[in-house]
């Protein structure tokens, strides 16, 4: 399955409501498997992000379903990309 990385940042408004996390964080992990997805890791930063997410999705559109269904709450902006394994790359760079 194809794997994303998220960076995500934390609104005022979520911060604000910063104890509410791990209530936060359980239903986002059920909606990401419901959605065919699988929580790879979760961990917090310190700097210009608040969290980095590993997750796999069977498709970018259930990727993108769930991020976007987590994100209209208003409470965190993120940015996400497609990530490679580096044994992956490695083969696809020794083949260029």
């Amino acid at each position: 399955m194809p794997l994303y990385v998220t960076l995500g940042t934390y609104t005022a408004e979520a911060m604000q409501h910063i104890s509410e996390v791990p209530q936060h964080f359980q239903r986002n992990r059920s909606l990401i498997e419901s959605g065919g997805g699988k929580l790879i890791g979760v961990y917090a930063l310190m700097g210009e992000w608040d969290l980095l997410v590993i997750t796999e999705f069977p498709d970018e559109k259930r990727a993108l379903s769930a991020l976007l269904t987590i994100c209209k709450t208003g409470r965190m902006t993120t940015q996400t990309m497609t990530a490679l394994p580096f044994e992956e790359f490695a083969t696809l760079a020794s083949n260029a």
